[in-house]
């Protein structure tokens, strides 16, 4: 996302002296949803095939939509978030702007925090505002990739968010 104009915004920033910088961890929880989503579909794609094209047209079919999956996951992966910036909690006029960083350094999404949805203790889905009136970007923290404090930090600053845009 560009900060303004064409600049993007690129991990490391020039950062604030009393912003905070959290970094995530590969969430194993994530992993595992992602294997077994693509376990299942693999067995429903041969399941679905095998009465139409026999066991080796649907095994084959089914290695070929298995790698596809593979790959898709591999680059939903590497565009889950690294590191978090928050913004310090008096900074003008948004305290609660938040940059979030891919693996690669690329900026994921940049913006103030309008909100979150969270599922129990251990998934949190942040909604931050898009720049100049886009659509907000919505990125999934689990609560494995973080420690405990920061994984209640983002859900208090996205629920006070949350009701200020109310």
């Amino acid at each position: 996302m560009a900060a303004s104009g064409s600049r993007r915004l690129r991990f490391p920033v020039a950062r604030a002296a009393a912003s905070r910088l959290i970094v995530l961890r590969h969430s194993i929880t994530l992993q595992g949803l992602l294997a077994a989503w693509l376990i299942v579909t693999s067995a429903a794609v041969y399941t679905g095939l095998l009465r139409w094209l026999g066991a080796g047209s649907a095994g084959a079919l089914t290695l070929a939509f298995a790698a596809t999956g593979m790959l898709a996951a591999v680059g939903w992966w590497r565009k889950q978030p690294r590191f978090i910036e928050l913004a310090p909690p008096g900074a003008d006029p948004h305290p609660h702007t938040l940059t979030v960083f891919a693996h690669d350094g690329a900026c994921v999404a940049h913006g103030r925090l309008a909100g979150c949805a969270q599922w129990g203790g251990w998934l949190l889905a942040l909604a931050i505002d898009g720049e100049d009136g886009r659509r907000p970007r919505t990125v999934l923290v689990a609560a494995d990739a973080l420690t405990r404090a920061a994984f209640r930090e983002l859900a208090v600053r996205g629920r006070v968010a949350g009701f200020r845009a109310m």
